[in-house]
């Protein structure tokens, strides 16, 4: 914990720590485990340069390089389980040894190249015929010669694969690789700058930051990147946060929905990521709700969470916004107001979904953000999100958000619907959370954590009969008598009559009307019976 001390020393220097604690909490104003990987057993295709099939080898197929009899003529063939004999390419030789030696030389590759597709699984492979071919082959191969797709799948779903050990293996050899870098967002520069912490050693590997101005998207066919192609077509190329169709030889690390570059990038790197590319990954995935988990899982105090939160908002701002926006925006927040049902609201000068979400942990489950008296934006619950558009006739902008333009006047009519439906969305949300936890708890406590959430909800405005009504939205909840106790605890913990009190009592039978006979066993009138 010593670095992150020293860390947050440096930065509270220039952000005091009342203004940490202002934004986050408002005024009144590991890696995965190795799996084996069996290789395939599939027959591997030969094409020549013009797509045509020269030969399929199955897996008891042999490749091997022989010299034709009486010439200087070098041949690369197949032989086939039943012994037949297929010609893959063949190369003429000059006298000189050392030409002799080359072709050789070159053709070995070939096979090997060949061995190692069979072996990794590949469908096909196009290979050279003759000589003129296997001299351009040669130049224009890749410098690494896996399954580069195998690869690129190995990193984007971090699986275990023995390509990823041919990969450190070739890199060993000395051998090419271009790493280029879209320096427009912090996720791809920190994935790039552990790249060049565990590669650094190597000299064969060299690094590309491909800048554009705030947040516009770098393509693959940057002017850079073409040039280097052409100049050094053997090289194998890494592109981090690159958009657009990737050439040849290429493999694309970008952040999706599952996981950022910095994680994939240590997961091919097998770095062990530090604190801040932890919660870098967490604010990529889940915002400031992600770096909270990783800081209470990590027992820190409320004042580095803050702090954290906050350095890490603004650091990835500063790839869209100079520092004028952003220290307006900073200033505008540090008044945050709430709404009736106590549900965090802010009066910003621009919108910036990251930067909001980065900022205020509350954006995952309920905030509004009023734009310049102009417009309103409901963050947080798709479910709330979706009431919103459909029952308000709110605008849908996607992922748990929906706005509306708004004036002055109307301002406060927007408030109260998103306000009402935002509290309906954290009842279901959170008394199903108790309700699953409660599985793990003895009966007593299961009890009490029930009536702790009816009673505050109750004090934010929602009454016995507002909760009864969302309990068959609660998706925990799918036996008919299991909703009849929790709506007895609800009708107990906030109304005079509680239906418990009905447990022990002792019921009589109901007496038969006098037109019905009258029964001749006598033990029907015991005082003891049921209804």
């Amino acid at each position: 914990m010593g670095k992150i001390n020293d860390f947050f020393d440096r930065f509270n220097q220039d952000h005091p720590l009342s203004t940490f604690t202002r934004i986050l909490n408002g005024n009144d104003k590991s890696r995965e485990e190795p799996v084996d990987y069996q290789y395939s057993n599939k027959p591997v295709s030969l094409y020549n340069i013009s797509g045509e099939e020269i030969v399929e080898l199955t897996p008891e197929a042999r490749v091997n390089i022989r010299k034709n009899e009486g010439s200087n003529q070098l041949i690369v063939e197949s032989v086939n389980g039943q012994g037949t004999r297929t010609v893959i390419t063949t190369c003429e030789a000059s006298d000189d040894q050392g030409d002799q030696n080359e072709i050789n030389h070159m053709l070995s590759i070939l096979v090997q190249n060949i061995q190692r597709a069979r072996r990794n699984g590949v469908e096909g492979l196009t290979v050279p015929i003759n000589e003129y071919e296997l001299v351009a082959y040669i130049q224009n191969r890749p410098s690494i010669e896996i399954d580069l797709d195998r690869l690129e799948e190995a990193i984007n779903f971090r699986q275990r694969d023995e390509v990823l050990s041919d990969f450190i293996g070739d890199l060993h050899q000395n051998k090419r690789v271009d790493v280029y870098t879209a320096c427009n967002n912090i996720y791809n520069v920190e994935a790039a700058n552990i790249l060049k912490n565990e590669y650094q050693k190597y000299s064969n590997i060299h690094f590309y930051e491909l800048k554009e101005n705030y947040n516009h998207m770098v393509f693959w066919n940057d002017e850079v990147i073409l040039n280097n192609i052409k100049r050094s077509p053997e090289a194998v190329i890494i592109g981090i946060g690159l958009a657009g169709e990737k050439p040849m030889h290429a493999i694309s690390i970008r952040n999706d929905r599952e996981s950022s570059v910095i994680r994939k990038v240590s997961f091919l790197t097998n770095h062990t990521m530090n604190v801040r590319e932890e919660m870098l990954n967490a604010q990529f995935l889940r915002h400031a709700s992600g770096v909270e988990e990783v800081a209470r899982a990590r027992n820190m105090s409320e004042e580095i969470k803050n702090k954290i939160i906050l350095e890490l908002a603004v650091a990835e701002a500063k790839y869209r916004y100079d520092d004028v926006r952003i220290h307006d925006f900073l200033r505008a927040i540090l008044n945050i107001y709430y709404t009736e049902t106590k549900m965090k609201l802010i009066r910003v000068p621009f919108n910036d979904p990251n930067l909001i979400m980065n900022l205020i942990p509350e954006a995952s489950s309920g905030l509004l953000a009023e734009i310049r008296e102009e417009q309103i934006i409901y963050y947080g619950f798709d479910s709330a999100a979706r009431i919103l558009v459909d029952e308000y006739g709110w605008i849908d902008m996607g992922y748990g958000r929906a706005g509306h333009d708004a004036s002055r006047v109307s301002m406060r009519t927007y408030e109260k619907q998103a306000s009402e439906t935002t509290i309906r969305a954290r009842y279901i949300s959170e008394m199903n959370q108790v309700l699953v936890a409660n599985e793990r708890r003895s009966a007593t406590v299961s009890y009490k954590y029930v009536k702790d959430v009816v009673l505050k909800y109750n004090d934010i405005g929602l009454d016995a009969d507002a909760q009864i009504g969302l309990l068959s939205e609660i998706p925990s909840i799918n036996d008919p008598g299991y909703r009849v106790s929790i709506t007895n605890i609800i009708k107990e913990t906030l109304t005079k009559e509680s239906p418990f009190r009905l447990f022990g009592e002792i019921r009589r039978r109901a007496k038969p009307k006098k037109s019905d006979p009258q029964p001749e066993n006598r033990l029907s009138e015991s005082p003891i019976g049921y209804e």
